[in-house]
């Protein structure tokens, strides 16, 4: 008997199992074109039973179909979105909620209309989207936005002031002395001799310039000295010798420069013979010195030597392009020299000094002459500061390194040396 009772309870709920089924699927027939028009696709590939399903699970139940089928506009009185709307009837398939107020913008073509619950639902969606934007927003504004940091004054050039002449600060003036009438005329250029008059080049001036300031003496870690015996006295008694780079002989001239040996010395390495031309190929300066024209004041014409100088300097020029390049202004003879002789005496030097600093433009060439911390009132090198009226003596070349740290110039942290690393 309870065997029995078992297998009716069991055929009875497959009867109402199927009976339900097939009254949903009857609900999901009915409602394919209402209710359940956007979740219908032709039958047998979604069975009808299913569409039942997917409405409960968005909140439409099968009761709706009746409100649907009532209502006679095939929306139901929810106001379901799904109905069936047509190209030809708008008006009726649109609730009196959703159509655009009196004297309100109607909706314009192409915009689809939601119903409530999915218009509420995108609301408040983009209600939170702008919230969170909003919060974004304030906490970037928050946030501290560093500065941007201000360009390091000892670089910068100074203020624009035409082409023609180098401005007070980028170069030293020549530095005159007291013309003895001791110079024979023959080692002078004429009265009134124009050199450099370059509109373009490297030697042309064009509104940028750059100031001479201090350094410390890790300046000179990239720099080159090129000169006679006097630069020699630099080398072995100014206190670069560990620091900078030296290329450099006894009796050398703006003639014989590019053509002789000369010695080359490194910090910590061994000096050796090379010519200017190859010391510059294979090395890389950020500043090169140049000190020469004592051992050629008795040849004739100023104007020769400044062309001589001029080669030169163009050379250094076309094999250190990035280097700031120093004309250093011959230092003056004593008074006892200048007097007395014929061709070794300051109205040449002088004439030579202003010959050459013309080549300076301010920019990446620059004129030094550090005579006034060497000599007297009268513009002579001073008894006490040489031993044969025209080479420093050793205790004082290190005011030589001294002077040129006082006569520097920084375009940017690469001019450092040592000091930017």
């Amino acid at each position: 008997m309870k065997q029995f009772q078992r297998r009716w309870g069991r055929l009875l709920l497959t009867a109402l199992l199927i009976l339900s089924g097939l009254l949903l699927s009857l609900v999901g027939y009915l409602g394919r074109t209402t209710i359940y028009k956007k979740y219908a696709d032709p039958f047998p590939a979604k069975p009808w039973l299913t569409l039942v399903f997917e409405g409960i699970h968005d909140g439409i139940w099968p009761w709706d179909l009746y409100a649907a089928l009532a209502d006679g506009t095939g929306k139901g009185a929810d106001g379901y979105a799904g109905a069936d709307l047509t190209e030809n009837e708008p008006a009726q398939a649109m609730t009196e909620e959703a159509l655009p107020q009196e004297g309100g913008d109607a909706a314009p073509s192409g915009v689809e209309i939601l119903p409530e619950g999915e218009k509420d639902d995108a609301a408040e969606a983009a209600a939170l989207a702008q919230a969170h934007e909003e919060e974004e927003a304030g906490a970037a504004s928050a946030e501290e936005v560093p500065e941007e940091e201000a360009p390091d004054p000892r670089y910068a050039p100074l203020s624009a002031s035409g082409t023609d002449a180098v401005p007070e600060g980028a170069g030293d003036e020549v530095a005159e002395a007291v013309d003895y009438g001791s110079c024979e005329p023959s080692y002078l250029s004429p009265e009134g001799t124009v050199y450099n008059t370059d509109k373009e080049g490297p030697f042309a001036r064009n509104g940028v310039y750059y100031p001479l300031q201090s350094v410390d003496r890790s300046y000179f870690s990239d720099a080159l000295f090129i000169g006679d015996s006097r630069t020699q006295g630099l080398w072995e008694y100014g206190g670069l010798k560990d620091t900078a780079s030296f290329c450099c002989r006894e009796s050398v001239t703006t003639f014989n420069l590019l053509e002789e040996d000369l010695d080359f010395g490194q910090p910590g390495e061994t000096t050796r013979k090379m010519r200017l031309r190859q010391v510059l190929e294979d090395n890389s300066f950020r500043k090169v010195y140049i000190s020469l024209g004592i051992n050629e004041v008795g040849y004739p014409n100023t104007y020769i030597y400044y062309e001589n100088y001029r080669e030169i300097l163009k050379l250094i020029r076309e094999l250190q392009p990035d280097a700031i390049i120093y004309i250093q202004g011959m230092l003056h003879v004593s008074e006892e020299l200048s007097r007395s002789n014929i061709a070794l005496n300051n109205t040449s030097v002088v004439q030579r000094n202003k010959a050459v600093s013309t080549l300076a433009n301010g920019r990446d060439i620059f004129y030094l002459d550090m005579n006034p911390d060497f000599c007297d009132d009268s513009g002579n090198l001073l008894a006490e500061n040489t031993g044969d009226g025209v080479h420093l003596m050793g205790s004082v070349c290190g005011k030589w390194a001294d002077y040129l740290c006082g006569h520097a110039v920084l375009r940017g942290p690469e001019d450092e040396g040592a000091a930017a690393e």
